[in-house]
């Protein structure tokens, strides 16, 4: 029964929305390829593949590199605003689908973890395999430990949305957008920000224009210029900045870019692209299914013992044996590698382990469930 009903959820799912996940996660893919070629590596004896994308360049190559980095906040941020659009509708959580996403986690990350001393002879950092039996305490997919904080607090923020009238809900918009998509761009850090506290800015924003439907969110034409217009300016200023970079020895490493997550260019862009496929309706069974994939697809293609000791031996065969004349084709082949390889891993864990460890959650939760009220209603009764 609950088989059936899952199929005919995904079934029912707008594949236009769906379609646009696929989009974001192929973004943050290509930009953690990006990340391996760019990062320095102290579990590894080799190092030769690096190419360092801190620093300003002249070679386009580089640049381009540096740019294709940035595609994973946008990914992201198509990823979070397409979730925010419909948790907007929801007035409880599912703590039942939370403790299920939360197992998962752990479960992905111990077995990447034991497969990895397997393959390796046992020879695995300490601190490394300590990490990977606490995922989410030690937030090492720092978006899925984000995910699982924010739905917990998301009916909260929906309740106090509820109370308030256009005007005030209007202030709370603009302030949190001028604080953290504003000041925080140009200085990071300030007003203690992390990414729990954009989220819900952003949040605040996509419930703004659905709860008083603004013309613009249904402005398909509007919406696609306004999209080439915050790329462009996105573009723009990486070229610019790069170019102040390399005039100007001490603006290293100080410029605009310092805070990439808090880029209101990029935030525009995931809003315009979710109202431009909003307003495509249709439904595909093939994308819907791929797209129910998406979560074990970052979780396995992002692992720390996954990008830490084998991502890195692909870009050394390429720099070893071909070099990087084609620096782009091998990028983008290894994207491709990464986003199916990590897909069909998915899909044989989404048949296998995953149905094992729903019944082990089912059987559980009814047991957590009765102690948690239990507690909470003696700490009610204090005072």
């Amino acid at each position: 029964m609950e088989q059936r009903s899952l199929s005919a959820h995904i079934r029912q799912r707008e594949s236009s929305i769906e379609l646009l996940k696929l989009i974001g996660l192929f973004l943050i893919v290509l930009s953690h390829a990006v990340q391996t070629l760019g990062d320095s590596n102290n579990y590894i004896p080799f190092t030769d593949y690096i190419l360092d994308l801190s620093k300003p360049t002249t070679d386009p190559m580089v640049l381009l590199m540096i740019i294709l980095r940035h595609s994973g906040v946008l990914g992201n941020m198509i990823f979070f605003v397409s979730s925010a659009w419909f948790l907007l509708d929801k007035k409880e959580n599912n703590r039942q689908k939370w403790l299920l996403l939360f197992s998962e986690i752990f479960c992905v990350s111990v077995v990447c973890l034991l497969v990895t001393v397997f393959l390796r002879d046992g020879e695995v950092d300490t601190g490394l395999a300590v990490k990977s039996l606490f995922p989410t305490t030690f937030s090492l997919n720092w978006y899925m430990t984000c995910y699982l904080c924010f739905l917990l607090i998301f009916p909260s923020l929906n309740r106090i949305i509820a109370s308030l009238d256009q005007r005030h809900h209007l202030r709370v918009c603009l302030i949190m957008f001028l604080l953290y998509f504003g000041f925080n761009f140009i200085v990071k850090g300030l007003y203690f920000m992390t990414n729990l506290v954009l989220w819900i800015a952003v949040f605040f924003l996509v419930s703004y224009a659905k709860k008083y439907n603004l013309s613009l969110i249904e402005n398909k034409k509007l919406n696609i210029a306004i999209l080439f217009l915050s790329l462009l300016c996105h573009l723009t200023l990486i070229l610019a900045n790069n170019l102040l970079e390399l005039k100007i020895s001490r603006l290293q490493g100080k410029m605009l870019f310092s805070n990439a997550n808090t880029n209101p260019f990029l935030l525009i862009s995931a809003l315009c692209l979710f109202n431009i496929l909003r307003t495509w309706s249709f439904h595909n069974r093939a994308i819907n299914r791929f797209a129910s994939l998406s979560m074990l697809i970052y979780l396995f293609h992002e692992n720390i013992m996954v990008r830490t000791y084998f991502r890195p031996m692909y870009y050394q065969h390429i720099y070893v044996t071909y070099g990087y004349d084609h620096l782009l084709l091998w990028v983008c082949l290894f994207t491709c590698i990464l986003f199916f390889g990590a897909a069909l891993v998915a899909f044989l864990w989404q048949k296998t382990a995953e149905q094992l460890l729903r019944l082990v959650v089912n059987h559980i939760y009814s047991h957590l469930r009765k102690r948690f009220l239990s507690a909470e209603n003696r700490i009610m009764k204090i005072g």
